[in-house]
């Protein structure tokens, strides 16, 4: 910085002489340094804001499938320990999808009309901005566009596999009873992990939560698991 100058102003018959002080300002080179220093910091707290909205939306997510495990263990415990249709019961002009069955465990008296809860929807579902309104817990098609897929074909009543009871099965930390489920935006199915017993991959699971998903496991743990390794290993979904 250059020194401060002082200044007078001219004189004027019959007038105080007035000292004036001045500031040259930034020099050119101040300027470009202190552009920089911001052009950094920006830099560096840009992606830490976006890091940490991401992982405020995750942690919405486990917290969402932690609590349909917390129900899915309550409706076993009513049903000797075997899980809910993927859809069936009938309910006004529609039928339950397994939301309805669950929905009881989580609180919510269910009528046809009466809306779908938040928590089967996942904050980092693409699809969720552009799900219809008027979402219910009967199978018409708007209640169908949830986040979350069902292992219906091992654990559910309707599955093609025999119905298993998880109150007996060897390795509870081992099987997937819910997951992020790929939406529109990814090809998949919308309410339900609906080839998981084929272990197709473009249609078990989803891939929002950095290349892979989480999911609530058997013995109501829950976990992120990567895409490639976790859909093809059958032990995930139909252990032996």
């Amino acid at each position: 910085m250059k020194p401060l100058r002082i200044s007078y102003t001219s004189p004027v018959p019959g007038a105080r002489r007035v000292r004036r002080f001045s500031s040259p300002g930034f020099t050119l080179t101040e300027l470009i340094v202190a552009i920089g220093l911001i052009a950094i910091l920006v830099a560096i707290i840009i992606p830490a804001i976006n890091d940490a909205l991401v992982n405020s939306r995750n942690s919405r997510c486990i917290n969402n499938l932690r609590g349909l495990g917390l129900a899915m263990k309550q409706y076993l415990g009513e049903h000797r320990g075997v899980g809910p249709p993927n859809y069936g019961g009938a309910m006004g002009n529609g039928t339950y999808l397994w939301t309805g069955y669950l929905a009881p465990y989580l609180g919510v008296e269910v009528t046809p009309t009466t809306p779908l809860s938040t928590i089967f929807d996942c904050p980092i579902d693409a699809d969720s901005k552009q799900r219809p309104s008027g979402r219910t817990y009967v199978s018409i098609a708007a209640s169908w566009s949830i986040s979350y897929g069902y292992n219906f074909q091992y654990v559910g009543e309707s599955g093609v596999e025999p119905r298993v009871n998880l109150n007996t099965i060897a390795q509870p930390t081992m099987l997937i009873l819910f997951a992020d489920a790929p939406g529109l935006t990814e090809g998949g199915s919308l309410y339900c992990l609906i080839d998981c017993i084929n272990n197709i991959p473009s249609r078990t699971a989803s891939q929002r939560h950095r290349k892979g998903f989480n999911a609530v496991f058997a013995d109501g743990h829950v976990q992120w698991m990567p895409y490639t390794s976790t859909v093809n290993n059958g032990q995930y979904w139909r252990p032996q």
